[in-house]
């Protein structure tokens, strides 16, 4: 009675104070009553199911435990198939498999090599259930293993195991080269069957895209491999049976009299669920059958057990009629005892969902803010030209929602600057008294560009704001309308904070990969503008054929996009280079000279930046430096600049982005000064960006790689005993040491003086 009390008097508070809670925990009363109820009748239904589980469940585990064995002998199998696969790539193997001269003395020397090496990876095979192993090489007839060389029949009668008469028939194996690999009992090469052994056979020739003549043979043994086996209960009668796909019997393991005459044949024509069946045999017996399908070797493993191994468990029937009201008695107070104990956990829980509810929206208002920043870094990292990747191009520009069809995109450079003449310059005559001039023109440009042209703006500095601008490619007067946006800006400033705006405006483009060369012509324009000239494209600027076109800015992205090998960023700026110098300017001898001589320079610089130990790299920038020295043009300038990207690509291709950081961050983690923004300046990439390619890569967290580094080489150091405690946390990176102890803490469970 006090707990039903307790009960209704919760309930009553909770529908006052917590309508939710009340009508929560009111279901949860009454669904566990229902459970109840179900469970009790469901108790008689399912009790004849019971039984037949019992049997399952033994079975299944049964077979789980069958999969396991197996995968050990694929396992095994994997091993000599990666051994014969290294011995495939030695070199001095290759040649001696395919020497015919058995009178070079190369050829023997050669051989000593080979048997060194197979010395070395001794231990490769040495928990294997590999006997013994030797290769028979076809050209001379030889056979080689860890103690001989020698010639075939030698080899052979040196095999005291042997059966002298089988020779001929051993040698026709050994040139046999219709398989690939073969599996034989030796029961017709061996004097000893104590201990039966499996020739284990790979034509090495067929596994190889070299040429390759030569034979291997592994012995293994079938009573290690039986004893893989052995977790398994058989019974007394029970066998594994090993198949080919073609079904012809490879292995029998544990042969049993009584299933001698189950084959693979047999056993294929079952009806199997889920790779289960079962026989009965003449004599009444009924036998279980397992079937597992290896995927490393394509052979399919049986199992064969009696049924009577499974226990049926029949006398749980009393058990559950003699409890079954005791059991009805008990799990009514059980409904109470776990309602009342649950309604804390509920109120908790309650509490834990409305504070994540909280924190998430939380969390939404602060990634809303963290976006103009982004904005900012993106929309600057591609006005400067530091976008190379696809992929980060990719994703830029979804961020900033540049997905439509037809789009084209140019930069827009804008200065603003005191009226001088205005006596009230530098007045606000507006209600934005309180805003301070970049807040002002940064929020008026965007204003007056948007909806119809989407950009975004960023300061460059306190005069200067730099805008990328989209516009539908099917308006053919967009200059004009972006000159009635910035003409009106133009007067509202200067009526507002009486100072002046002149902007520059580049050349479109279709591609936002591109859009830097329009922030460049943006800026020279810039330098054309004047009161006369508010707003003024590129196009519009009159070319002085008596100076050639070719700022730093564009030196250096020219070294910049070769060393990221952007091949049609390096052939989109030489082509623009080309036309403001050649095309429109027509410069004269003197000046191309000149200029040509720059971009050669620039050209140095970025082939000077390169460093590589492949051999064949270094050929190919040895022909390249000679080409420094040929007769100066600017088609000599565009080859030697994509050669160039060329070799840059195939440099990255070979190391990869990611895995050469990976490289920098562990040569580099004991520096504390490594983190996100480090990595971002070393090798010209976002952070944002880089963070997305790192954990799709490495399926880690940056923060949390750098750590785990840190914290194993600490580890490692105090297990060696090379170090001093008190310093330990300066030497791995760390700058505090509270901060050290916890993170190590965290990660192995005690501090780091108890390792020591």
């Amino acid at each position: 009675m006090p707990l039903m009390k307790r009960l209704l008097s919760f309930f009553h508070k909770k529908d006052s104070d917590n309508g939710h809670l009340s009508s929560i925990l009111l279901r949860m009363t009454a669904s566990y009553s229902l459970f109840l109820l179900i469970a009790l009748i469901l108790v008689l239904m399912l009790l004849n199911a019971r039984v037949n589980q019992n049997k399952n469940n033994y079975w299944n585990q049964n077979s789980l435990i069958f999969q396991s064995c197996s995968n050990l002998l694929d396992s095994n199998l994997s091993v000599i198939d990666s051994f014969t696969s290294e011995l495939i790539l030695n070199d001095s193997f290759v040649r001696l498999a395919r020497y015919t001269d058995t009178d070079n003395s190369m050829y023997y020397l050669t051989a000593s090599n080979v048997k060194d090496n197979l010395s070395a990876q001794l231990f490769t095979l040495e928990y294997l259930p590999v006997k013994g192993y030797y290769i028979y090489l076809r050209n001379t007839n030889y056979v080689l293993s860890l103690n001989t060389f020698e010639e075939e029949d030698l080899f052979f009668s040196g095999k005291r195991s042997y059966m002298q008469e089988s020779f001929d028939e051993w040698r026709t194996l050994m040139n046999d080269t219709s398989d690939t690999s073969k599996l034989l009992l030796m029961e017709h090469y061996r004097l000893d069957e104590s201990r039966p052994l499996y020739m284990y056979i790979f034509n090495m020739d067929a596994i190889s895209y070299r040429r390759l003549p030569a034979t291997i043979c592994f012995e293994l043994d079938t009573v290690n491999i039986a004893e893989m086996f052995s977790p398994i209960p058989l019974g007394g009668t029970g066998n594994v049976l090993i198949s080919n796909p073609a079904q012809d019997s490879l292995m029998q393991l544990h042969t049993s009299p009584d299933m001698s005459d189950l084959t693979a044949q047999s056993l294929t024509g079952l009806s199997y669920v889920n790779n289960q069946a079962s026989l009965v045999r003449p004599d009444g017996t009924r036998i279980h059958v397992t079937r597992y399908f290896s995927s490393v070797t394509d052979w399919t493993y049986y199992l064969l057990q009696p049924e009577s191994l499974a226990v049926a468990g029949n006398d749980v029937r009393l058990f559950y009629f003699v409890l079954l009201p005791l059991i009805a008695i008990l799990g009514c107070a059980i409904v109470f005892v776990i309602v009342m104990k649950n309604m804390k956990p509920v109120e908790l829980l309650d509490s834990q969902l409305q504070e994540a509810i909280t924190d998430r929206e939380q969390l939404q208002v602060e990634i809303e803010e963290q976006k103009p920043l982004l904005y900012d870094i993106y929309v600057r990292r591609l006005l400067l030209g530091q976008v190379t990747a696809p992929d980060e191009l990719s994703y830029i520009r979804d961020f900033l929602h540049y997905d439509g069809e037809g789009l084209r995109f140019t930069a827009l450079y804008t200065i603003v600057y005191s009226n001088g003449d205005d006596s009230e310059a530098g007045t606000d005559r507006s209600d934005n008294a309180d805003v301070s001039l970049v807040e002002l023109v940064s929020q008026k440009l965007s204003e007056y560009l948007k909806p119809e042209f989407p950009s975004y703006v960023f300061v460059t500095s306190d005069q200067a704001y730099a805008a990328l601008v989209a516009y539908d490619g099917s308006d053919s007067d967009y200059l004009m309308h972006l000159q009635e946006k910035i003409l009106r800006l133009h007067n509202d400033l200067l009526e507002q904070r009486g100072i002046w705006l002149y902007s520059g405006i580049g050349r479109s483009c279709s591609s936002l990969q591109h859009v830097w060369e329009s922030y460049q012509q943006a800026i020279d324009a810039i330098n054309y503008s004047g009161k006369n000239y508010i707003f003024l494209p590129y196009e519009m600027i009159r070319k002085d054929s008596n100076v050639f076109y070719y700022p730093a800015e564009l030196s250096n992205r020219l070294v910049h996009f070769i060393s990221s090998g952007n091949r049609s960023q390096v052939q989109e700026l030489l082509n623009l280079i080309h036309e403001e110098n050649i095309e429109q300017r027509s410069l004269p001898l003197n000046l191309l000279k000149y200029l040509l001589s720059d971009i050669r320079n620039t050209l140095l610089r970025a082939r000077f930046a390169i460093h590589t130990e492949n051999p064949e790299m270094q050929a190919r920038l040895q022909a390249l430096d000679k080409r420094f020295d040929e007769h100066l043009s600017f088609k000599l300038c565009e080859d030697i600049a994509l050669e160039l990207c060329g070799i840059t690509v195939v440099k990255q291709e070979t190391g990869g982005l990611i895995g050469t950081i990976e490289t920098y961050i562990r040569e580099n983690f004991r520096d504390p000064s490594m983190c996100l923004s480090k990595i971002s300046e070393e090798f010209n990439i976002s952070e944002t960006y880089f963070s997305h390619l790192f954990k799709e890569k490495t399926n880690s967290n940056f923060s949390v790689y750098l750590e785990d580094l840190r914290l194993e080489e600490a580890r490692r150091r105090i297990q060696a005993k090379d170090c001093k405690l008190s310093d330990l946390y300066l030497e791995v990176g760390y700058n505090n040491v509270n901060s050290f102890r916890r993170a190590f803490k965290k990660k192995y469970g005690v501090p780091p003086s108890a390792i020591s």
